[in-house]
């Protein structure tokens, strides 16, 4: 289930929204990714609050290059996932594909209070293709966000104003198992559509359902560094190099300020050197 209508968000949910999409944390983008400018959407077109519960799977596909509504490319997405207490045998892992989604490259577990960051291209395939083994009552809840840019299709990938799907995985694609052992068995099987569903005001209690299930945050105490403006006190996981060997930084919340600036000054030469596309 997923909805982008922000009326409907719980208010702590909506003001976390709101500093996903300050100007401190877009400039902090921006020097993340060698980006400039990047720009929020404050419709949330195709983001917002998402869950997906047990036997939930989202399928593999690459996001729409051009906003719907303005004249802007996607370049950056960030997913931050909100279920307390997540286990790892649950699953859920955000998986990052190569090129021609034959393989798993990469794959972020959906920890509570983690936030992943990774480019959009006509190459980036990501999803949550395997199903979750939550109990009945636990869900896989997440806010996502998409920034873009003014620049020009420097990839010369087209613009597509409309998200490409995999569709049903099955033996012809890829596995995850050594060569030789063939497709992992959870991709063989026919799954059906897995494309999320938007839940609209007129849902009603299913609405109400969804809205509940993100009512649970609580404000930070007065002491917290996570009460000053866009200080979000979380660990951040990067995915922000080309795609055939994308780049992860794990425990970003336990770097000193000086770590911090160092990472945020090495990594766009790093890309370069490395050729890393958007």
């Amino acid at each position: 289930m997923t909805t982008s209508d922000e009326e409907q968000f719980p208010p702590l949910v909506r003001l976390m929204m709101m500093q996903f999409q300050s100007g401190i944390f877009c400039n902090f983008l921006d020097r993340l990714s060698g980006h400039k400018h990047l720009l929020p959407d404050p419709n949330h077109y195709g983001c917002g609050l998402h869950s997906t519960g047990s036997g939930g799977r989202l399928m593999l596909h690459i996001d729409a290059s051009r906003h719907p509504n303005k004249k802007l490319s996607q370049q950056i997405n960030c997913i931050y996932y909100c279920t307390p207490d997540w286990q790892e045998e649950w699953g859920g892992d955000l998986e990052l594909w190569d090129e021609d989604a034959t393989r798993c490259v990469s794959s972020i577990t959906p920890k509570f209070n983690r936030l992943a960051i990774f480019r959009v291209s006509g190459k980036s395939w990501h999803g949550q293709p395997f199903p979750l083994q939550t109990p009945p009552n636990i869900r896989r809840n997440s806010l996502a966000l998409y920034y873009y840019s003014a620049e020009e299709d420097t990839e010369g990938r087209g613009y597509s104003n409309f998200v490409r799907w995999k569709g049903r995985l099955g033996a012809r694609q890829a596995h995850r198992a050594a060569p030789g052992e063939g497709p992992d068995p959870r991709l063989c099987a026919d799954p059906g559509d897995q494309r999320p569903r938007q839940v609209r005001p007129q849902d009603g209690a299913e609405l109400q359902a969804l809205m509940g299930l993100f009512s649970r945050f609580a404000a930070a105490p007065p002491e917290s560094p996570c009460r000053k403006v866009c200080r979000l006190d979380m660990e951040i996981r990067l995915c922000l190099g080309c795609w055939r060997s994308p780049k992860e930084i794990a425990g970003w919340s336990e770097l000193s300020p000086k770590g911090k600036r160092a990472v945020l000054e090495a990594l766009p030469a790093r890309e370069r050197e490395h050729g890393g596309g958007r």
